[in-house]
């Protein structure tokens, strides 16, 4: 197992790299679904709202009933329930199984989409047949923009992901908040492998793809040796205070998974 380091404003640590790649790391965690009692007209509401094609039926207890489609809500006669208008077959995969796995459940089923399951059979997340080939070529998964990117160490929103290329940069905000670089590529586990602070995520964005990092040693490494696998999400934060605290505690989680791993 190959181990890189991984590093925040100040402070270095180091993470493992694991060589496999899992439904649970590309599946939308933010998973909408509707009750099987509730009304077809909410339901259609919701998904044209939400700007997605489908959502998964799934009762108190989290148990998957089945899809239910914008055509199976817009299609004459059926049913006023969601559970009523289901015409898609039951179709799961553990959120512990490989992209290889779910990608030939898919490909056996021609099926669009999958719903990830926990340990406990409860419906954890989504994964679509598109994220299931970006992650199979080592490009960035992202989900819809009515889902935000929320994650659990620093309660941060983030950018999708975004390839280090000068383009993409300019979709980056001039506003002050975290960043933080990515590398990844088939078959491998996504790995931060630098993250900081800063006041200019635009302009900081732009000296990494176009000036030397003479001040960074790692940094300069790390953008020399394989920049087209490197990408890159931020999170506007205005406060300096909670800038910093949100990149320790992100440097923090990565080495305690590191030491797990």
């Amino acid at each position: 197992m190959q181990c890189g380091p991984v590093l925040a404003s100040s402070s270095r640590v180091r993470m493992c790299s694991i060589m496999a790649k899992y439904v649970r790391e590309i599946m939308n965690p933010e998973l909408f679904a509707v009750e099987p009692d509730a009304p077809r007209d909410a339901a259609l509401d919701y998904l044209l709202a939400l700007g997605i094609t489908a959502c998964p039926v799934i009762d108190e207890a989290g148990g998957f009933k089945g899809m239910v489609t914008l055509a199976d809500l817009m299609s004459e006669g059926g049913g006023n329930r969601a559970a009523d208008r289901i015409s898609n077959p039951i179709i799961t995969i553990a959120a512990n199984a490989t992209i290889d796995e779910a990608a030939r459940k898919l490909a056996d089923l021609h099926a669009h989409r999958i719903v990830a399951i926990d340990d406990k059979g409860r419906a954890a997340g989504m994964v679509s047949a598109v994220d299931l080939v970006a992650a199979l070529v080592g490009l960035p998964v992202n989900h819809p923009e009515g889902f935000p990117r929320i994650d659990a160490v620093a309660g941060l929103s983030w950018s999708p992901d975004l390839t280090l290329e000068a383009d993409q940069g300019e979709q980056v905000p001039p506003e002050p908040g975290v960043l933080v670089l990515i590398y990844g590529r088939a078959g491998s586990e996504e790995v931060p492998v630098w993250i900081e602070h800063n006041a200019n995520l635009r302009a900081r964005i732009d000296d990494m793809l176009n000036l030397p990092q003479d001040a960074q040693a790692q940094l300069a490494l790390i953008l020399e040796r394989d920049r087209r696998h490197l990408r890159f999400r931020v999170a506007v934060v205005s406060d300096p205070g909670a800038r910093q605290a949100a990149a320790e505690a992100l440097s923090a989680d990565a080495a305690r998974r590191r030491r797990l791993g």
